[in-house]
């Protein structure tokens, strides 16, 4: 019959109002295509509502855009940003950790595969340096024992490997660094040379 709607929690709460109201779908729907564009007092979410779209939250379901705690990309000053819902209030979102509530253009929320990889990378940026850019004197600590701490030395790149102290050397491109290694230190923090 088709895909669930995406709805913010203003429209969702809105329709459930209405649902409260109007227990019959077929009135609902009447509604909407009569009065679209007219909903009123805390109905008045529905307006960004299409008919389509109010058939298919009453009669597929519905799905929350996003939540409290979601990564979500909305347009902002005439650009797309990423930004953490960290509060919902009515039709308002406050985002990352603020206090003030704005409305927003919600594009859409994020995946998690594209929260874990857009983490990672504000990770190293804010360090200085691009994701598994590893340097000369950097340290890493193996993830292969959990009983023992074991750390291995950067000792040189170039274009394909990176080489460590205990005498890998590991394909740039191939391997998952993540998945085998945590940076222990980067070599500017160093107190030992």
């Amino acid at each position: 019959m088709g895909e669930k709607v995406k709805l913010t929690p203003f429209q969702e709460d809105a329709l459930n109002r209405v649902r409260i109201r109007v227990p019959n779908k077929e009135d609902i729907v009447r509604m909407s295509i009569q009065e679209h564009e007219y909903w009123e007092g805390d109905e008045y979410p529905l307006n960004d509502l299409t008919t389509d779209e109010v058939i298919r939250a009453l009669y597929v379901g519905v799905e929350k855009l996003y939540d409290i705690g979601d990564w979500i990309e909305v347009r902002i000053f005439g650009r797309d940003e990423v930004v953490k819902v960290t509060g919902i209030r009515e039709n308002e979102i406050a985002v990352n950790g603020g206090r003030q509530y704005n409305e927003y253009s919600v594009i859409r929320k994020l995946t998690t595969k594209e929260v874990v990889e857009m983490k990672k990378d504000r990770w190293w940026t804010k360090r200085g340096r691009g994701v598994w850019e590893l340097r000369r004197g950097d340290v890493l600590r193996k993830l292969n024992n959990i009983i023992s701490f074991e750390t291995v030395e950067v000792r040189g790149m170039d274009e394909e490997y990176i080489y460590l102290t205990d005498g890998l050397k590991i394909k740039h491109k191939t391997t998952k660094m993540d998945l085998n290694y945590r940076v222990l230190c980067f070599v500017e923090d160093r107190e030992d040379e």
